[in-house]
């Protein structure tokens, strides 16, 4: 999409909702809202929260990841 411009008008953060997206997340009920600060938190906390959450530990890696992504709440 380089040189063109972005067609839809950009989103504003009061109407989104942040959502976390780990890897292949879709196949265990993935995205889910965000918790509060959850920047702040300490990586094992994040792990353990998305392991609660119905992640599999075992997808949880040295090399780990997730996405965060805005959605739309209208």
């Amino acid at each position: 999409m380089v040189g063109r411009a972005w067609k839809r008008p950009p989103l504003s953060m009061a109407n989104t909702i942040l959502m976390i997206l780990p890897p292949e997340g879709e196949k265990y009920g993935f995205p889910i809202a965000c918790p509060t600060n959850w920047a702040m938190w300490d990586w094992k906390d994040q792990n353990e929260w998305l392991v609660n959450k119905g992640y599999p530990e075992s997808l949880i890696t040295k090399n780990f990841y997730i996405r965060l992504v805005h959605i739309d709440n209208n």
